[in-house]
């Protein structure tokens, strides 16, 4: 546990530039709903990648202006 690392990451970003599609495959799961519509995310999603030696806690945001 002494080398082990934890962090935060939020996407952010204007819509449809593919904030939901890199969340989805930074942890190689579909958590997001993704679409070539605009505002697809409207609340924020949390997803974790989780290792031996660190945490990433990611949240993909809703439009960003």
């Amino acid at each position: 546990m002494e080398n082990f690392k934890s962090g935060f990451v939020s996407l952010v970003g204007r819509t449809n530039v593919g904030k939901s599609t890199l969340l989805n495959a930074l942890v190689k799961e579909k958590v997001a709903i993704t679409t070539n519509k605009t505002q697809t995310t409207r609340t924020a999603i949390k997803a974790i990648i989780n290792s031996e030696n660190y945490q990433i806690i990611i949240t993909d945001t809703p439009r960003n202006t």
